[in-house]
């Protein structure tokens, strides 16, 4: 399930194109805003996703025991998911995963003004996840689902898991590349 948010690129258009090309693909529009923004329409829109989701799976009997989460202006491995999903079935009790973040930094070589752009890791702390994420079904569901919040939803998620005995686990060999110099809520 891909969900615009009233994007302002080509995000749309490009989900619109690939649920043309792979029937498993579903685009819905966000119908739910909020006046404050943020953290609370991003919310809104995760929980909305995965509303749709769950729909959708029970409409056409689909079994499935995870969820990915991902933005539109990230690039990951072409086995970004399934190495992921072979991590969770190595270890019980891992409710989320995900993998090493890089984002774009420009810099400007000495001899010349080209502009080039280099990837760097991004930094998170050591009990936090980059919001590109793996979810294991039942972790999910034993939480509630994605909440709405005012809060960073990724942060309440993350901390509901851990409160109800969930593993989060970052795998630095999996590489996460921003396409953005600057990501989040805007």
């Amino acid at each position: 399930v891909i969900i615009d948010g009233n994007s302002t690129d080509r995000s749309l258009k490009i989900a619109e194109n690939l649920a043309a090309s792979f029937p498993w693909i579903f685009v819905k529009r966000q119908e739910q805003f909020s006046n404050s923004g943020g953290h609370t329409n991003f919310s809104l829109a995760v929980s909305e996703a995965y509303q749709y989701l769950q729909e959708v799976a029970s409409n056409r009997e689909i079994k499935y025991t995870f969820v990915g989460k991902l933005d539109m202006d990230q690039t990951i491995p072409p086995n970004f998911f399934e190495y992921l999903i072979d991590r969770c079935m190595e270890e019980p009790g891992l409710g989320v995963v995900s993998g090493q973040p890089y984002s774009y930094h420009d810099s400007r070589s000495d001899k010349t003004t080209t502009l080039q752009h280099k990837i760097k890791a991004d930094k998170y702390p050591i009990d936090e996840l980059p919001d590109k994420r793996l979810y294991l079904k039942e972790a999910l569901d034993d939480i509630g689902g994605f909440p709405v919040t005012i809060y960073s939803p990724d942060s309440v998620v993350l901390a509901k898991l851990r409160m109800k005995g969930w593993i989060i686990r970052s795998f630095p060999d999996v590489k996460i590349i921003n396409l953005r110099i600057e990501t989040g809520i805007e």
